[in-house]
């Protein structure tokens, strides 16, 4: 082995040991930039039909859509009256798991049972109307 490469491997070596022992308990972990958990299945392109998904399902002005697969999908039926979730789901949002059960159908089922069911949107079809709290 060569000097050049003793002295590179024993710089990696010490590289290696000084990150394994820095101390990171007074760090706090670092938070997922929200476009890159946006960018990623089910939320973002490449949702796969079959697999289930965790999902947390906006809930607060009652179940009308969702963002899945990179584009909206909207509630079929809608759940809720307009303005709140129906009586049993959690609000603001509710945790669950979310299947592609075709390209164009899904079903989220919320952590105590729930169900909504969603139908990718169409051309044509209204846009959701923002929530305004």
């Amino acid at each position: 082995m060569t000097w050049n490469r003793r002295a590179a491997t024993l710089f990696v070596v010490v590289a290696l040991v000084a990150a394994c022992d820095a101390d990171t308990s007074s760090k706090p972990p670092e938070p997922v930039a929200t476009s890159m958990v946006q960018a990623l299945p089910p939320l973002g392109v490449g949702a796969e039909v079959g697999r289930g998904y965790q999902y947390t399902l906006l809930t607060h002005c009652g179940i009308e859509h969702a963002r899945i697969d990179g584009v909206v999908w909207l509630a079929d039926p809608p759940l809720g009256d307009g303005a709140n979730p129906p009586r049993d789901w959690d609000n603001p949002q509710a945790e669950g798991t979310l299947v592609l059960q075709t390209r164009d159908t899904a079903t989220f089922t919320s952590a105590v049972g729930q169900l909504a069911h969603f139908r990718r949107a169409r051309p044509g079809d209204p846009a959701p109307e923002a929530c305004p709290d």
